[in-house]
């Protein structure tokens, strides 16, 4: 019994570890993001009321996606937005195929329960520089 013990413990101390990995690594990436983008006022996207493809979650108020030419935006949410680390695929609201921050949100898709959604506002998109990014990671 001492031993399962310890094995708990050790495997719990680790788990703690790992998640507050996760969490200054969210905030790094933030930072960097944040660090080498500018701020657009809309964005155009392929996709009116779609799925997004290609699309990754950087904490629970930040998010990548990409617009209809492949360039890579940072969509900040005023708010938390809860299951957006676990959503299955999400979707931006927009009026014809222009995301416009302020006025238009994210879609969460949730695997959990079917046909659910869940939407956030977006605060903010800026525009990322993956050239800078990449060398300021070298």
């Amino acid at each position: 019994m001492k031993h399962e013990t310890t094995l708990l413990a050790t495997v719990l101390a680790l788990a703690g570890c790992v998640g507050s990995n996760i969490q200054a690594s969210n905030e790094e990436r933030l930072k960097l993001y944040q660090s080498h983008s500018t701020p657009v006022e809309s964005f155009r996207t392929s996709k009116l009321q779609g799925r997004q493809v290609k699309w990754s979650p950087v904490g629970d108020q930040a998010l990548v996606v990409y617009d209809e030419s492949g360039q890579p935006l940072l969509l900040e949410l005023p708010e938390k937005c809860n299951g957006l680390a676990t959503a299955r695929s999400v979707s931006l609201s927009n009026s014809t195929g222009t995301v416009t921050p302020g006025t238009d949100s994210v879609q969460l898709n949730n695997a959990s329960r079917a046909g659910s959604a869940y939407y956030c506002r977006i605060g903010s998109a800026r525009r990322i520089d993956m050239d800078a990014v990449k060398q300021a990671r070298e």
